[in-house]
């Protein structure tokens, strides 16, 4: 009985670990995402502004 209840908790542990694996690797990927399309975002109203400034648009 004792090695029972042993085993289920180990097996219980184990699938822990693993779901936490699971969602760090997931929020590491997901983090990456919108920083990732943050980052674009920036470098793209920065483009935008140095083309006003060229243009000679400079509202922005």
């Amino acid at each position: 009985m004792q090695v029972g209840i042993l085993y289920d908790t180990a097996k219980g542990v184990l699938v822990f670990y693993i779901c936490i694996l699971i969602c760090h690797v997931c929020g590491q990927s997901i983090f990456l995402l919108v920083y990732g399309l943050k980052t674009m975002v920036s470098i793209d109203i920065v483009m935008e502004k140095n083309y006003n400034k060229m243009v000679g648009n400079d509202f922005l």
